[in-house]
């Protein structure tokens, strides 16, 4: 939960959706390393788990319809970080049918990834 006050509907449309939500801050500079771990961390989120390996008292988050990576605090990114970024866009919307949201992307970013065939 944010400390944000909000009115009864967005509360309630929280209460039953906020679960189907990641938000995911990205920083510094992007190259393949840290990239990779950022495809490797959201590749996990959408993964099955087999339910008979889980203790019934661990609570396994659903499947996120909704992912937010906000690019505010990046400096750069070199190719390979486009790369990658392209992957998770595939893995995201194709593959798993989430909507993803890049938020906080610089003109210059934007650029490297419609010249890369994002769309």
């Amino acid at each position: 939960r944010s400390a944000v006050e909000r009115g009864v509907r967005e509360t309630e449309w929280l209460d039953q959706h906020g679960d189907w939500i990641q938000i995911l801050v990205v920083q510094n500079y992007l190259f393949f390393g840290n990239c990779q771990s950022l495809l490797t961390y959201i590749t996990t989120m959408f993964e099955d788990y087999p339910t008979e390996s889980i203790p019934l008292d661990v609570p396994i988050p659903p499947k996120p319809k909704y992912l937010i990576l906000d690019f505010t605090l990046v400096s750069g990114m070199d190719t390979s970080a486009v790369d990658i970024i392209l992957e998770i866009v595939k893995l995201c919307c194709e593959t798993n049918h989430a909507r993803l949201c890049l938020s906080g992307l610089k003109s210059s970013f934007k650029s490297k990834l419609v010249y890369a065939g994002l769309k």
